[in-house]
C-alpha cells in the first residue's frame, strides 16, 4: 500500500498489482467504516443526526497533532538530538496519549 501511494508505476514495474492493492485498500476501508457506524449506531441510539459535528472534532484532531509533532521535530533537530531518539520521544507521546485515552473508554 505504501508502494503504490509512492510511486504506482514504480509498483507497477515491480511486480505489485496496483489494481488490487487499490481495491484491497478501498474494501478494507469500507469494512472499517461499516463496523465502526454499526458499533456507533448502537451506542447513540441512532437517529438522522447521530454523527453530526464529528467531521470538525477529526479535522481538529489531525491539525493539533501535525502542529504538536511538527514542533517536536523543529525542536529536537534545533537542539541536535539524534534521528533516532526522535522516534522514540515521538513514540513515547503517542504512548502517553493512548494511556490517557483509556481512561475515558473505562467511564
Amino acid at each position: 500500500m505504501y508502494a503504490v501511494g509512492g510511486n504506482a508505476e514504480a509498483a507497477s514495474v515491480s511486480g505489485i498489482s496496483v489494481f488490487k492493492v487499490t481495491m484491497g485498500v478501498f474494501i478494507m476501508a469500507g469494512i472499517f467504516y461499516e463496523s465502526g457506524a454499526f458499533l456507533e449506531a448502537f451506542r447513540a441510539n441512532a437517529s438522522a443526526g447521530t454523527g453530526q459535528g464529528y467531521e470538525l472534532d477529526a479535522i481538529a484532531a489531525c491539525v493539533v497533532g501535525v502542529i504538536i509533532f511538527t514542533g517536536l521535530t523543529y525542536c529536537l533537530t534545533f537542539l541536535g538530538i539524534d534521528t533516532n531518539l526522535q522516534f522514540v520521544f515521538k513514540g513515547f507521546i503517542i504512548t502517553a496519549v493512548a494511556l490517557d485515552s483509556v481512561k475515558y473508554l473505562k467511564k
